[in-house]
């Protein structure tokens, strides 16, 4: 279901901008739908705000795709694509996929 929301994503932003108005929302109905698969079986959607700084504990959710090398502590400036994680119990997390960002050290 995951690899579906990608490509649901994709075509998605492929018809926003190109008047495909109602394809739009029936991409998004359908979108909403596989959220609502995913979060039954205990799978939800996860990001990381702008500008959170990269620390060890932050390493384990991310994924880095491109890094602007600097003097300063790495952040993230950008989110490519969002992570899934499956919480089994309380505490108790797997994640699934991560979070795909750019970060900045400048």
């Amino acid at each position: 279901l995951i690899k579906r929301i990608d490509l649901n994503d994709a075509l998605t932003s492929r018809y926003v901008g190109h008047n495909g108005g109602d394809i739009v929302k029936q991409l998004q109905t359908l979108r909403a739908s596989f959220e609502d698969i995913l979060l039954q079986h205990g799978v939800s959607e996860f990001d990381v705000a702008l500008g959170t700084e990269v620390d060890t504990n932050l390493r384990k959710r991310i994924a880095v795709v491109d890094s602007i090398p600097g003097k300063g502590k790495p952040r993230v400036v950008e989110t490519c694509r969002s992570g899934f994680i499956y919480s089994r119990e309380e505490g108790h997390e797997v994640i699934l996929r991560k979070v795909e960002v750019k970060t900045s050290s400048q």
